[in-house]
């Protein structure tokens, strides 16, 4: 694969793809695991990571409404995905406003952290600029 532009159509069928091919343990901790995370950039697209009782997929938009939802600017999205900024310091800095049921994120945070790394291939292959 080549460089994609972070937030393009092609990074999100790149992102879609990683998530749909996550190796599953044996057992899947993800597996009771039903959630909806959407990312909105203002000044760009809308985007959602779902994971569906050990599915997972990333969709362009969205109906209805997600257990939660994360909002920044592309600056502040670039510097978190970058690393150069840590999403809890855009949040008490007031650049990365969360919404939806945060307690989603919270029920299903021994489950989220097995997807770890799954996107890291797609992050070394993006392009940010």
């Amino acid at each position: 694969m080549h460089d994609v532009q972070f937030l393009s159509d092609e990074w999100l069928a790149a992102m879609d793809g990683a998530a749909r091919a996550r190796p599953v343990p044996d057992p899947d901790p993800l597996a009771d695991a039903s959630v909806t995370i959407e990312q909105v950039v203002r000044d760009g697209p809308r985007w959602r990571l779902v994971v569906d009782q050990g599915r997972c997929s990333v969709v362009a938009g969205g109906d209805g409404d997600p257990d939660v939802r994360l909002t920044s600017d592309r600056e502040t999205a670039v510097d978190i995905a970058t690393g150069r900024r840590p999403a809890l310091d855009a949040f008490i800095a007031g650049d990365l406003v969360l919404g939806g049921d945060v307690r989603a994120l919270l029920d299903n945070r021994a489950a989220l952290e097995v997807l770890g790394d799954l996107f890291a291939q797609v992050k070394a292959e993006t392009a940010f600029s």
